[in-house]
């Protein structure tokens, strides 16, 4: 990169390289981060940034003695609203709410980006020429543009392709609500974080709102952003916290977030439920009561930046059914000093998972989510101010979800894997560590029905195993395996 500047009366150009080891500064040594001085300069007129792809960026009338975040502009930028199109017009009135949660495609790729909060989206795309479309929504009928999708050409670097609006209609004219949960590890003796989030996405408000969040016996909670009316306790021991709301608006979400405790003397490994429940007692699009569970084990030390796959699987090798739809989980942690202005987490999934059949579910906090054609997820929260852990340590942490499922007609054996990497304010990438999932009896394949038979009960040093297939002749033959599992499918030993 070079600037250009007029100092004491003269125009000097300053030239910079930036590399991971090329950063000014104390703690140079692997930042991107460089120094330019400019004298008696009130202004840095030009800056130029000659980016490893080839494109030269621009940056004019720039004032001096700040920081900068410069990155590179995209192809191009398409961008627009989901909005409820009230009286049909095709264009977003006063008054007219901006859909959240609604997802576009972009073709060839395909790409694809879902709204945020207010109804916006935006996706930076490489040159060329495409085509956008609203992925239908069950109970929504999509009226703009009339031609049904919007046709775009990207022709030049840092081009902004604005005002792809789309426009859609209720076919239902009540509440709709959808309820998410997700939750840091649960490391058992400490306080660890979650959030409890409510969605109406229907047009009409929800009057009234019952919310009720059971606890497994392990845990507990110790704090709430919005306070707790009522906590019972449940038969297994566990426990309910209720609240009870006025009405949660049309297209509204509201987001609680808890901070839990695990009894220091829960078992490493146990399982600890969790179910939320929002319930509206007014007319509703499709049902007056929305649910969500979570389950994860309890854990002792942990890393911080990781990514959780269930379900578990069976035995060392995670065996999962074909059908199994996979829930996946990456969490991080800013364990700095200072808090982190922006996060981002990318993860490219294996040809073994099936894109078409991806769902995000949800987010600690506000960000946008894209996919590219090759199946790159990419979270960016921007800004976030993520807390560091030494400040904050409940607050540092964050998460996303979502799930999807393997490919169809894969054989036996097939190995699901991948990881994660996650950056913060654009320092090197973290790696988690890596996930993986194996596949076991093909679709339409039939296990051998038998008997084990394990004696004596209980076996106390020294027992004895025997398989019986009903219908065949005793063989005496040895068994080349025998795997054992707890009764809630832990893996034991070989």
């Amino acid at each position: 990169m070079r600037v250009r500047a007029t100092i004491d009366g003269q125009t000097v150009w300053q030239t910079r390289e930036v590399s991971a080891l090329s950063g000014g500064g104390a703690g140079g040594q692997g930042s991107l981060t460089v120094h330019i001085g400019l004298g008696d300069a009130a202004q840095a007129e030009l800056i130029e940034v000659y980016w490893p792809s080839g494109y030269t960026q621009s940056l004019t009338n720039q004032a001096a003695d700040q920081y900068l975040t410069i990155v590179e502009d995209d192809g191009g930028l398409v961008s627009g609203y989901a909005y409820l199109d009230a009286n049909q017009n095709c264009q977003r009135d006063a008054g007219e709410p901006g859909l959240p949660g609604r997802v576009m495609e972009v073709l060839p790729g395909p790409y694809y980006v879902t709204t945020n909060d207010s109804g916006y989206y935006a996706l930076s795309l490489p040159l060329g020429s495409y085509t956008v479309h609203q992925v239908a929504e069950p109970g929504w009928q999509q009226s703009c543009p009339a031609a049904g999708s919007y046709s775009l050409t990207a022709s030049a670097q840092g081009q902004q392709l604005l005002g792809n609006d789309f426009g859609s209609q209720a076919l239902c004219q009540g509440p709709e609500l959808s309820v998410s949960l997700g939750f840091t590890a649960f490391r058992r003796g400490q306080e660890n974080s979650g959030s409890y989030t409510i969605h109406n996405r229907g047009p009409e408000a929800a009057s009234p709102l019952s919310l009720h969040l059971d606890l497994g016996a392990a845990g507990f909670l110790s704090g709430a952003s919005l306070p707790w009316d009522a906590v019972t306790v449940l038969p297994d021991g566990g426990r309910r916290y209720s609240w009870d709301l006025p009405s949660l608006p049309a297209f509204g979400q509201l987001t609680i977030q808890l901070t839990d405790s695990i009894a220091a003397n829960a078992a490493e490994g146990a399982s600890l439920d969790i179910l939320a429940t929002a319930t509206t007692s007014g007319p509703a699009c499709a049902t007056t009561q929305a649910t969500a569970s979570f389950s994860a084990e309890v854990t002792g030390s942990v890393d911080p930046n990781d990514m959780l796959v269930y379900p578990a699987g069976i035995g060392p090798g995670h065996v999962i059914q074909p059908s199994d739809t996979l829930y996946y989980r990456i969490r991080f942690q800013n364990l700095g000093n200072a808090p982190a202005a922006r996060v981002e987490i990318v993860d490219t999934l294996p040809a073994t998972l099936d894109l078409s059949t991806l769902r995000f579910i949800g987010k600690s906090h506000p960000g946008v989510e894209s996919v590219s054609e090759d199946g790159v997820l990419r979270w960016v929260f921007a800004p976030i101010y993520l807390p560091d852990s030494l400040s904050d340590e409940a607050g540092s942490h964050g998460f996303v979800d979502f799930a999807i499922l393997p490919q169809a007609g894969l054989p036996a054996g097939t190995r699901i894997a991948h990881q994660a990497w996650i950056s913060f304010d654009y320092q090197a990438a973290i790696a988690t560590p890596p996930v993986f999932r194996t596949l076991g009896l093909r679709n339409g394949e039939v296990p051998v029905e038998a008997e084990v038979w394990v004696s004596p009960q209980p076996v106390e040093t020294t027992g004895l195993v025997s398989v019986r297939i009903p219908g065949t002749p005793a063989v005496d033959l040895p068994l080349e395996q025998v795997d054992l599992y707890a009764l809630d499918g832990r893996y034991l030993q070989s």
